[in-house]
Parts: structure tokens; C-alpha cells; sequence
């Protein structure tokens, strides 16, 4: 039970995070606003996650056996290899999808909404944020070392929504909505780097 309380956490973030937004904008906001925000949401945000988890999970099977045989400093030079080569995927990613986004965007819909930069903009980065701490904290769900990491996202997550959805409810812009849920993940990702370097340090001490 214990072992599963950070991988539980991380999906009840991403439930409450994703159907969350979409039960507050069905109250607050037209459904015309609502599919706007969901294919907005599909195209930047879930398509890009997915592929992007697909590689953290080829990780974690590697990160496990050489944890298992305390290959720390094997772990720790592959693992930062790793990271420098999503920073350079999720660049690839910023500047396609601001750059060719728009339009790859008209022709899936037949322009049948009109996409604001600045909310491609926010999605695209909340995306990138997400993806970048995902990939800092597959390491340590790789070992079950993400129990601090999963409780901390689902607090950070429920106190964004919460946000949101105040912002709804006194303001007509979904925008600073999504600025609020983009901060809460950079913020996520900082704390998820601080574990990531405490692991490593620990570590460290004991002749990593």
C-alpha cells in the first residue's frame, strides 16, 4: 500500500486536473468554449504527452535493474543523457507547434474554431512543463521512491483547480484559468528537480 501511494497520487492529479477543467468550463462557459479548449487541449497537449511518455516507460525497466544492482553512477549518467535529450525534443516541440501549430490546427478542424496564440502558447508550455517533470520524476517512480513527489503534484494540482475554478467564477477569462494551471506545473517541475538533486546527493554521500 505503501509503495502505490505516489503512483495513485499521479493519477488522481491527472483526473482531477483534466476532467476537473472540463467540468468547470461546462458550468461556467458556453460548449462552443468548451470543444475549443478540449481540441485545443487534444492536439498540444494529450498527443504530445503520450509519445512522450511512451519513452519514460522504455526507462523505467533499464532504471530498475540497474538500481537493483546499485549501479548508481551508471544510472545517474544515462539518466542525465536522458534529460538533455527530451530538453532537446521538447524545444522541437515549442517551436513546431507555435510555428506550424496554427495551421496543422485549421486543417484538422477545418477551421472551424479560431486558435488563440496566447492559449496555444499557455497549452503548449503547460504541456512541455509536464512532460520535462515526468521525465525528472520517472527516476524515482522507477524505484518507488515518489511517494513526497506523488502527494506534493495532487496537492499543487487540487489548489490550482480550486484556483480555476474561482477564477470562473468571478472573472470571464479561461485564460488566466490555464495560466494558473500552467504555473502550478512549473512549480511541480521546480520541486520535482529539488527531490531529483536530494536523490542524487544522497547518493552521492554513500560514494554514488
Amino acid at each position: 500500500f505503501k509503495l502505490s501511494i505516489g503512483h495513485t497520487s499521479h493519477m488522481a492529479s491527472n483526473l482531477i486536473n483534466h476532467s476537473g477543467i472540463i467540468f468547470i468550463l461546462g458550468i461556467f462557459y458556453n460548449p462552443y468554449i468548451v470543444g475549443y479548449i478540449a481540441t485545443v487541449k487534444t492536439l498540444f497537449y494529450f498527443f504530445p504527452i503520450r509519445f512522450f511518455t511512451k519513452l519514460n516507460h522504455i526507462l523505467y525497466y533499464e532504471i530498475a535493474r540497474l538500481y537493483a544492482m546499485k549501479k548508481y553512477k551508471l544510472i545517474k549518467n544515462n539518466f542525465l543523457n536522458y534529460i538533455k535529450f527530451i530538453f532537446l525534443l521538447v524545444i522541437c516541440f515549442i517551436i513546431m507547434s507555435l510555428t506550424m501549430g496554427p495551421y496543422v490546427y485549421d486543417l484538422w478542424l477545418n477551421s472551424k474554431y479560431q486558435l488563440s496564440f496566447l492559449l496555444l502558447l499557455i497549452i503548449v508550455l503547460e504541456a512541455s512543463f509536464f512532460t520535462i517533470k515526468h521525465s525528472i520524476s520517472s527516476l524515482l517512480d522507477s524505484i518507488n521512491k515518489n511517494i513526497l513527489l506523488g502527494v506534493s503534484e495532487l496537492i499543487i494540482i487540487s489548489l490550482s483547480i480550486i484556483l480555476f475554478y474561482l477564477n470562473s467564477y468571478f472573472s470571464n477569462s479561461y485564460l488566466i484559468g490555464f495560466g494558473i494551471i500552467m504555473i502550478g506545473s512549473l512549480l511541480h517541475l521546480f520541486f520535482a528537480s529539488t527531490l531529483l538533486y536530494l536523490f542524487f546527493k544522497n547518493k552521492k554521500k554513500k560514494n554514488l
